[in-house]
């Protein structure tokens, strides 16, 4: 669930640092760390010494998560299907 927040934040905003997703997702470096070494080990992401400020981490998506992408975007609509199918619209309930 992590990898899939911080790739939609890096979707959203290709320019975040790996310490502004921290900060954004209000998790701890070390836990959003470990996602993006998941992430960089598959092939998704490369993690570059930002140019602007030599001690932070610029995260770039890669080719490779275009092909999963589709794939992602299913499994996310499945969930929220799964989710929310117990639910009904308001006024689809009526009182008797």
């Amino acid at each position: 669930q992590t990898q899939w927040r911080i790739i939609g934040q890096l979707l959203r905003d290709p320019a975040l640092t790996q310490a502004e997703i921290a900060k954004k997702l209000e998790l701890e470096s070390a836990t959003i760390g470990q996602a993006v070494a998941g992430l960089c080990a598959r092939g998704l992401m490369k993690r570059l010494r930002a140019e602007t400020d030599r001690r932070a981490w610029q995260l770039i998506l890669t080719e490779q998560l275009d092909d999963l992408l589709p794939e992602l975007r299913g499994s996310a609509d499945r969930l929220h299907d799964l989710l929310w199918r117990a639910f009904r619209p308001v006024d689809a309930v009526r009182p008797e």
